[in-house]
């Protein structure tokens, strides 16, 4: 479906969670009527960010594995995995499940790597 004002994505390779760490940024780019208009109107190839966190140790109960740090309005209909509620917001979802659902929907997701910094889960800590 062609877009506006948006440019096309670039190409990136395929995207691997096994490869993905705290502070990768993953884009989505999407073919829905809601995902073309927050493209085109934001003359974006983007839809949706969302932020990597692996084995966040902030949250209560600790959590272990890689999730994803989104604020949307639940669609996939997935739980908040600190407290098993939905939430339209935002949130820490799963990452595997999120990404088999968007992928499932016809999604196409990029990472961008954090680079050059050193991050863990701790970075996120509340103060």
């Amino acid at each position: 479906m062609g877009h506006l004002l948006a440019k096309p994505p670039p190409e990136t390779p395929a995207l691997c969670p096994d490869d993905l760490s705290t502070g990768d940024i993953l884009l989505f780019h999407g073919n829905s009527l809601t995902d073309v208009a927050i493209e085109t109107g934001s003359a974006s190839p983007y839809c949706h960010v969302a932020l990597v966190v692996r084995d966040p140790h902030f949250t209560t109960p600790r959590l272990r594995g890689l999730y994803l740090w989104e604020s949307c309005l639940n669609d996939f209909d997935m739980k908040d995995a600190e407290n098993a509620r939905h939430k339209m917001g935002v949130q820490m979802v799963e990452a595997g499940e999120r990404l088999r659902r968007a992928w499932a929907d016809g999604t196409t997701v990029y990472a961008r790597k954090l680079v050059g910094a050193h991050v863990d889960s701790h970075s996120f800590q509340s103060r």
